[in-house]
């Protein structure tokens, strides 16, 4: 079985065809995203992921649909990924030989991507942070508290942010459910900086806004009609990794 191995400002995840022969896919996620013992390529920086993508191409759709479950390393299902998303939206463009529109199917409803040299996908707003400076948070040891907090149910992300010294934009760090550890970027994260940075008066809307993960800048614009989250996605290899 042939998987991809993508990232998205260091946000990386193992993409494999839906139709793929998979009977467990929690547990294929708990294996090959291992930061230690998964899956791993000499032209990969990192060993394991931070998810993998089940994607299925409906390319006869106007414009062309993928179908997007995002299965997460301590084998849970994540309802939506911005740079997860950027991604399929990328291994689907190739797939279709170029195609510029792309509709995301996601848990959290549908996601229109625009593929070009970068590639753009609208999104919502969640919550975060602002703090003087993130360097000065340790965001593994918090984010375990925020992400079982009684007051999240269902658990929830820690995202915190605070304004460059240049003036370029905002600094994030995200503590991430289901990878349960820090990642080098958090697409939903960033929309979340941008929307509150607009809402304070940090930023103005209708303007890209740089958020500066760990893994590189993303740029995300807020409209009234909502958020669009802009930046690079960078396909590492295909190799066969096996099924269950």
């Amino acid at each position: 079985m042939n998987v991809t191995k993508y990232h998205g400002t260091g946000n990386d995840f193992v993409v494999v065809d839906a139709a793929a022969d998979v009977p467990d896919r929690s547990r294929f996620a708990r294996a090959v995203c291992n930061r230690e013992t998964g899956i791993s390529h000499p032209d990969s920086p990192r060993t394991g992921a931070d998810g993998v993508l089940f994607l299925s191409l409906h390319a006869d759709e106007q414009p062309p649909r993928i179908g997007m479950t995002l299965v997460q390393p301590d084998g849970s299902r994540a309802a939506m990924c911005g740079n997860g998303a950027r991604c399929a939206a990328d291994w689907a463009a190739r797939r279709l030989g170029g195609a510029e529109e792309i509709v995301v199917d996601t848990g959290a409803g549908p996601r229109r991507a625009h593929v070009g040299d970068d590639v753009t996908i609208e999104m919502g707003e969640p919550t975060f942070e602002l703090v003087d400076d993130v360097r000065e948070v340790n965001v593994p040891d918090v984010g375990p508290d925020v992400r079982h907090a009684d007051v999240f149910p269902e658990g929830a992300n820690l995202t915190v942010a605070s304004r460059r010294e240049d003036g370029e934009g905002f600094d994030q760090r995200t503590y991430e459910r289901g990878v349960e550890d820090e990642t080098r970027s958090c697409g939903t994260g960033a929309v979340a900086v941008a929307a509150v940075a607009v809402w304070l008066g940090f930023a103005d809307r209708g303007e890209p806004i740089a958020v500066h993960p760990p893994g590189g800048r993303l740029d995300v614009t807020v409209t009234d009609d909502g958020s669009t989250l802009r930046g690079p996605v960078v396909r590492e290899f295909t190799a066969d990794a096996g099924g269950d």
